[in-house]
């Protein structure tokens, strides 16, 4: 079969067979069946074999360290923005659900953020038990922090961040080592899987027909200037190539090797962290690409093979991992096969850890998005006079501005939140309230979001009377952005 152009017949056929009713189907069961098996008898080989004492613990801690590392990077990019987000002059203002706390709540918020930050930088150098507890404020200080900026935290490596700090509280305990290094293992199975999955069961034609990536690199959120340059010499094979490659990591066989001892395991993670910096140099996704590279250091990449008696200790350990890094799986197992009876075990399991933000579903781009709309908007300088474009830190508005890297782990929560809205439009969904409270924000001139949020306008924010919003559709030019107008509402 030329992967170029010949009939695409085995992605169209697993995409039938893994239809809805993937929970009735053989194929669904056995994977679940297969999971349970691999999982269970590499932690009874790798704690006998290969992860002994010593193992365990360089494993944990570099794990450990390095999810620290990730919460750094998160508060650093979120501190600046949150009074413009859910300050109480923001875009969505926590303090109207606290009003006792509203005067000060901005303070407060950035108060918390200081807090989480500099619990992260200490637990980095902290010994056990302050490490966990380390790790245990900067979950709970993000979680507060997620559920008071809504939407703008409404990410999945949000979500992915949340799990990784409540499943690593254990990494520093001495005897659930070991467990808490494979149930953060099975979060990233989950992760992997989960996004190949989502590809496969949506139906998406653009998947189906190998012809995904003719649209990735333009229409994603952030490009990059390297996604900008590959997508103009992008042939009609090498995008054939990607589509193969990503499902290759994604779904088979790459995923199902990280539940394999080494060097299966260690081959697994090459693989995804291969993909994760080639994502990283055409897109820019914050701290998602850093955060999935620092799960995949839960694998052992190498150390010698010795025979190390069962002790008390591994045997919680294997116990404590089988139970979370079930829970953990929970929706990826009910995805694959909702009747088997592992399911219903991962369910109570999953009750158990919902609280703590753990048993997430993950998927991205299931359905790949085939045009890119742009929300713009234009500010009326004086009564009766010019509209001028009110430009971004980073979302495309001139289009003779190319697309660039941004600074490592920098997730811009404005700019990202905005490339959704015209995909809800499009689907006739409404205009979200947020917006019309960010036009608001604007003609008030509120510093929290026209300093904090946007940079420096060539006009003065005062002579503003009136903003409008634009639609534009945009691709990729010859030189930056080719752009169309479609649509003008005014406020």
């Amino acid at each position: 079969m030329s992967v170029a152009g010949g009939p695409h017949w085995l992605l169209q056929g697993l995409q039938q067979r893994l239809s809805p009713a993937v929970g009735r189907s053989t194929l669904g069961a056995a994977c679940v069946t297969a999971i349970l098996l691999l999982t269970t008898c590499t932690m009874l080989y790798e704690s006998v074999y290969r992860m002994g004492v010593y193992e365990a613990y360089v494993v944990a801690e570099r794990t450990r360290v390095s999810i620290h590392v990730m919460c750094i990077l998160a508060f650093l990019s979120l501190r600046w923005q949150l009074p413009g987000l859910c300050g109480s002059s923001g875009i969505i203002p926590a303090g109207n659900r606290i009003q006792e706390m509203r005067d000060v709540f901005t303070t407060r918020l950035v108060m918390l953020c200081d807090i989480g930050l500099c619990s992260a930088l200490a637990g980095i150098f902290l010994p056990f038990p302050l490490s966990t507890l380390s790790l245990a404020v900067c979950w709970f200080t993000y979680w507060v922090l997620k559920r008071s900026c809504g939407t703008f935290l409404n990410l999945q490596w949000d979500q992915l961040l949340l799990e990784c700090g409540a499943l690593g509280c254990a990494l520093s305990v001495p005897h659930l080592r070991l467990g808490a290094v494979w149930s953060l293992r099975m979060l990233l199975f989950k992760l992997v899987l989960s996004s190949g999955l989502c590809k496969v069961l949506s139906g998406c034609p653009k998947w189906s027909s190998l012809t995904a990536m003719d649209y990735h690199f333009w229409t994603q959120p952030l490009p990059t200037i390297i996604g900008y340059h590959l997508n103009r010499r992008l042939t009609p094979r090498l995008s054939r190539l990607m589509v193969w490659f990503t499902l290759f990591v994604q779904v088979f066989p790459v995923p199902w090797l990280l539940l394999l001892p080494y060097p299966f395991g260690a081959v697994g993670v090459w693989w995804i962290v291969l993909l994760m910096i080639l994502i990283a140099f055409t897109g820019n996704y914050g701290f998602f690409n850093y955060l999935t590279c620092a799960l995949a250091l839960t694998v052992p990449l190498g150390g010698t093979r010795r025979y190390d008696p069962y002790r008390l200790s591994d045997i919680i350990a294997i116990c404590y991992g089988l139970v979370v890094g079930l829970g953990v799986t929970q929706p990826l197992l009910y995805t694959l096969d909702p009747l088997h009876p592992a399911c219903h075990w991962a369910s109570s399991v999953g009750h158990y850890l919902r609280p703590m933000a753990v048993g997430s579903g993950y998927g991205l781009f299931a359905r790949m998005t085939t045009f890119r709309m742009e929300l713009n908007f234009e500010a009326e300088v004086s009564p009766g006079g010019p509209w001028r474009e009110i430009v971004f830190k980073h979302k495309p508005v001139d289009p003779t501005n190319p697309p660039y890297f941004l600074p490592i782990g920098h997730m811009p929560r404005l700019d990202w939140r905005l490339w959704f809205v015209p995909l809800g439009l499009m689907r006739g969904a409404p205009m979200p309230t947020w917006v019309d409270t960010f036009i608001e924000r604007m003609l008030r001139h509120e510093p929290c979001v026209v300093d904090g949020l946007l940079p420096r306008q060539a006009f003065d924010w005062t002579a503003v009377s009136r903003v409008r919003v634009v639609l534009w559709n945009y691709t990729f030019g010859n030189d930056g952005w080719a752009r169309e107008r479609l649509d003008v509402s005014q406020y």
